[in-house]
């Protein structure tokens, strides 16, 4: 869902600073989207929920559509948004399992955790292998404060995908604070082989400002198919630690680079020019500058990146 700038020329904010830029995003008053062309924008907030509503209303009986509206909306954090495009989506095909996913998770974000509860449990209901499903219950269920209820969804989630990061954090949170889970996290790990569960005892150790620990078991989730996300956190870290090979390592080892996550692109181009392999940074900031797919503020962040060099 692209945006026409013709539409309301007014509520654009052109030649402005990206520090500028992100403080308005962060205040709720501008939402940065793309153009026609792919390129990014900063729309009026206020502009851009009319027309977003617009949309929705021209669009009323197309469920599918609606969903993925709403879906996106959930991926820019316009929660309200999210809401009413998975409302009406049910309206329009009642019963729908993405819509009512999609609707829970927006009321989740929305702090209306009964509501999130009925619309998952409606979900799970249609689709009962739906590991994201359960998971997402598992989460509502803790914010509700039904622990019990909670581990067992979280656990119905692992049995279904035993990578399920979302569903580990259930099982070994606690009032007891970072030390105590990364104990329940390691003893999990005698029930779970995948990478998630290594991926969680790096976040916790980085909690507990243990990096050393969070680079050793972020590396061993990568050697176990780690995802993108766990791959840029690691390439991060390790640039931190001015430990520039061994980034270089990993990024060299990628494949199919242009396709992955733009925060995980981010991160390799940052170690190719700490390496000073400056003309292959570039060609790898470009990628996110022009991927459609990538957020408009990361993107004019990749522009200013190349200006840069």
């Amino acid at each position: 869902m692209s945006h026409d700038p013709e539409a309301d020329d007014e509520s654009e904010f052109e030649e402005i600073d990206l520090d500028e830029a992100q403080r308005l995003i962060a205040e709720g008053r501008v939402v940065a989207v793309s153009g026609p062309n792919g390129e990014p924008l900063l729309i009026d907030a206020v502009q851009f929920a009319e027309d977003v509503r617009a949309d929705l209303a021209e669009n009323s009986d197309n469920a599918s559509y609606l969903t993925g509206v709403g879906s996106l909306m959930l991926h820019m954090d316009q929660y309200d948004l999210a809401r009413n495009a998975a409302e009406l989506a049910l309206a329009a095909a009642p019963g729908d399992p993405d819509a009512l996913l999609v609707c829970g998770l927006a009321y989740g974000h929305l702090g209306r955790h009964d509501e999130a509860l009925a619309r998952i449990d409606a979900h799970v209901a249609a689709e009962p292998n739906s590991a994201l499903g359960h998971s997402h219950r598992a989460h509502t269920l803790m914010a509700l404060g039904r622990e019990v209820e909670a581990h067992a969804a979280a656990r119905r989630s692992l049995s279904l995908d035993p990578d399920d990061v979302a569903a580990i954090q259930v099982l070994v949170a606690g009032p007891d604070g970072a030390a105590a889970a990364l104990g329940r996290t390691r003893e999990l790990a005698r029930e779970l082989s995948g990478w998630a569960i290594l991926r969680v005892a790096g976040d916790l150790c980085m909690t507990l400002g243990d990096e050393t620990s969070a680079i050793a078991y972020w590396k061993q989730a990568v050697t176990r198919g780690g995802d993108d996300s766990t791959i840029g956190n690691l390439l991060a870290l390790l640039g931190q630690a001015e430990r520039i090979d061994e980034v270089i390592e990993i990024a060299d080892g990628l494949t199919r680079l242009s396709e992955r996550d733009p925060g995980l692109r981010w991160n390799v181009a940052s170690g190719y020019l700490a390496a000073g392999r400056a003309d292959e940074a570039r060609i790898v900031f470009a990628s996110i500058a022009h991927d459609p797919e990538a957020a408009p503020d990361v993107r004019a962040s990749a522009l200013a990146a190349i200006q840069e060099q």
